[in-house]
């Protein structure tokens, strides 16, 4: 059987309002995420036992990872055979491009291309009520990354709907040297907003040009990560700093929990020389010009 290939791509938070915290201490969201064209690659090839390389990173610990643990939980729901860990025979192979700790979904959108990818590989879907099941018992954010189209998502991740982007939106990504780890940004807001009042609901616009809807974007909407995700790296103030100086962006904000940023821009070729421009004057950051779906 010939190797299976499978794109995870990476995800922007255009915004993401937390509305609320469970009693379990999970915080509740509503948050506009679309995907990008900046990618991981997951290939799965036939093997004897369970293999992963992720070429240019020392071996990770198998519990620790989301690749591992999607494998495990699928090839029980699959029922294909498995070693004594519950893992199947399989090498698989990640290459990575979307750079960790920044709030852009690499993880769970790795976990994603694996149930896909496994799915393929042997030929079988899981009903929509069990992946469903399965996908939240990995990450509450996986589920976004099944679907490839603008998605708003509520609640902890689970309740998702259509968001109407406009065609042909780019981002210019650009994450600081240092990355933040999820759980610390979110540590930090409950330690800084111990209560969150109530917020009248968002209304999503629909229809709207680039300028226009950047300008909604700008008006009607934040990052409430954002202020605590730049006292814990200042850096990531600089990088916001540096995109909204460039010609052309339309704004400038933190994705996610960071530490990467995006510029959205109406034009590629304006974002391109951006880039460039950030690129040169701070060799040590992550930039990367993306197209938006």
């Amino acid at each position: 059987m010939p190797p299976i290939i499978e794109r995870a791509k990476a995800k922007l938070n255009l915004f993401l309002h937390i509305t609320g915290r469970r009693d379990d201490g999970y915080h509740l969201l509503d948050s506009g995420v679309v995907m990008l064209d900046l990618a991981d690659e997951l290939t799965l090839a036939v093997a004897d036992d369970f293999e992963l390389k992720i070429p240019g990173e020392a071996p990770c610990a198998l519990p620790d990872n989301s690749v591992v643990r999607m494998a495990i939980a699928v090839a029980a729901a699959l029922d294909v055979p498995c070693n004594e860990d519950g893992l199947p025979p399989l090498r698989v192979t990640l290459t990575k491009h979307i750079p960790t700790g920044a709030g852009l979904g690499g993880g769970s959108s790795d976990a994603a291309a694996m149930l896909r990818g496994m799915e393929v590989f042997y030929g079988q879907k899981l009903p929509h009520d069990q992946c469903r099941k399965l996908v939240a018992e990995i990450g509450a954010d996986v589920s976004i990354f099944l679907q490839d189209r603008p998605l708003r998502m509520q609640g902890i991740g689970h309740d998702l709907q259509p968001f109407d982007v406009p065609a042909g939106l780019c981002a210019l990504v650009v994450k600081p040297a240092e990355g933040l780890a999820t759980a610390s940004v979110y540590h930090a807001f409950r330690e800084t907003m111990p209560e969150i009042a109530p917020q009248p609901a968002l209304m999503l616009p629909t229809g709207l040009n680039i300028l226009d809807f950047c300008g909604w974007l700008k008006e009607a909407t934040r990052n409430d990560l954002q202020a605590v995700a730049c006292g814990m790296l200042p850096e990531i103030g600089d990088v916001i700093a540096a995109l909204s100086r460039q010609e052309g962006c339309l704004l400038a904000r933190m994705t996610g929990s960071g530490s990467a940023c995006f510029g959205l821009f109406a034009a590629e070729e304006t974002m391109m020389r951006a880039a460039e421009s950030i690129r040169h004057a701070h060799m040590d950051w992550f930039v990367k010009a993306c197209r938006v779906g």
